[in-house]
């Protein structure tokens, strides 16, 4: 629009070609700059709500020293012991009777936060995916107490499969 303006005139307005000529630029820079604002604006409330799910992990005392989380295809998961064992929650599966529009991540950091393990054990029935921003905010929340298995029984049964 530079170029276009001074290949007709030889004098120009700064102020004037800005609101006129660039109104569209001027526009778009200012939806850019709202979008990352908001965007830093929800990182840092993430980070702050991490801090404070991680405060009451830090102060609960532990319930069980080990517990296996197999997370499924979708929105799956099953809660078990050392030993392979469900762990039941009362709460967690009067809520899931309860609400057909359940947002499982948050079901199952609760369910964490409400066990407070010592140590968490992520067993991965697909790598990739949705698992992957569960997997990050349990990491997070439970900092220094999580590994990833690699491979095992666990891992290769399916989430969805009866009780044992």
């Amino acid at each position: 629009k530079l170029k276009e303006y001074f290949e007709i005139h030889h004098e120009m307005v700064l102020n004037g070609f800005i609101a006129f000529r660039l109104k569209d630029y001027c526009d778009r820079l200012a939806e850019v700059v709202d979008k990352a604002v908001e965007e830093y604006m929800m990182d840092m409330e993430y980070k702050e709500f991490i801090r404070v799910l991680r405060y009451f992990v830090d102060i609960q005392e532990s319930q069980v020293e080990e517990v296996h989380i197999v997370l499924g295809d979708g929105d799956t998961f099953k809660i078990r012991d050392s030993l392979g064992r469900n762990i039941h929650n009362q709460y967690l599966e009067t809520v899931m009777l309860r609400n057909d529009e359940i947002n499982y991540e948050d079901l199952l950091i609760s369910a964490l936060i409400t066990i407070a393990p010592q140590t968490v054990i992520l067993h991965l029935a697909s790598p990739a995916g949705k698992a992957n921003t569960v997997v990050e905010t349990i990491k997070s929340v439970f900092a220094g107490r999580v590994d990833v298995c690699r491979g095992c029984k666990l891992c290769n049964r399916e989430v969805n499969a009866p009780e044992t």
